[in-house]
């Protein structure tokens, strides 16, 4: 597989820190994730200076199931497959896990596996949902997704005469915007003094009329009546004067 042609996700292991901080003080919005992406790869960057080291692919099925690949990357092998891992969704927000393989030997060996595995999913599930409410907080930018030479040409006479052959010539990069504040989702609090009310009938605007809306009744439950003050004779005064005038 080849991740350079995925969109693709990157963090560092500061920001993966404060985003699991984060989803410590909203679960209960971690565990109702929406996916704005359905295929791609997330990539922790130790530092600026090293290579990526870590790297999760991602692909989100129809019916509640991600299949993950966990890769190690290191500057001597471009990709190495460590786990991949398919997981199931609950309506409530948990996971079954489905199939689990460990594809290296001294992976298989080791005792972290099932941390791994909570720790590829619960990031995954933490970057969805903090993607799905603060959309700002991210930078988006696009790359060509690389072609050797005479591929790309060769796809781009294709597209050129069958407008139906989909081609996709660009991927999606995500960074977190430098300084975010990680702010917690709250719901805006308010005291509501009335069950329903009448709104009267106005004039709205739209693009080329106007329309008459007629009054109708907001809410349910019990309605207070309204008192219009028309202010009748004040306007009769007021143009008997600008008639004189």
């Amino acid at each position: 597989m080849d991740l350079n042609k995925l969109d693709t996700i990157i963090l560092t292991e500061q920001e993966i820190h404060n985003l699991l901080e984060w989803r410590n003080n909203n679960q209960d919005y971690v565990r109702n994730f929406k996916t704005f992406i359905d295929e791609g790869v997330i990539y922790v960057q130790v530092n600026k200076k090293s290579k990526y080291t870590l790297a999760t692919y991602f692909k989100v099925h129809h019916n509640k199931n991600i299949h993950f690949v966990y890769y190690a990357l290191t500057p001597n092998i471009n990709c190495e497959k460590q786990l991949t891992l398919d997981v199931k969704f609950t309506e409530e927000g948990w996971y079954v896990v489905i199939d689990c393989k460990a594809t290296n030997g001294q992976m298989s060996k080791r005792n972290d596996i099932k941390q791994l595995l909570y720790d590829t999913v619960s990031i995954f599930c933490t970057i969805m949902a903090y993607a799905t409410y603060f959309e700002k907080e991210f930078i988006e930018r696009s790359e060509i997704i690389p072609y050797k030479e005479k591929r790309l040409q060769k796809l781009q006479r294709t597209a050129k005469y069958n407008p139906n052959h989909k081609i996709k010539f660009n991927k999606f990069i995500y960074q977190m915007k430098p300084n975010t504040k990680y702010k917690n989702i709250t719901k805006k609090m308010y005291e509501k003094h009335i069950d329903s009310w009448k709104v009267r009938g106005h004039w709205r605007q739209l693009k080329d009329k106007q329309i008459w809306v007629k009054p109708y009744k907001k809410g349910t439950g019990e309605t207070e009546p309204k008192q219009y003050d028309l202010n009748v004779q004040d306007n009769i005064k007021e143009n008997e004067d600008n008639i004189r005038r």
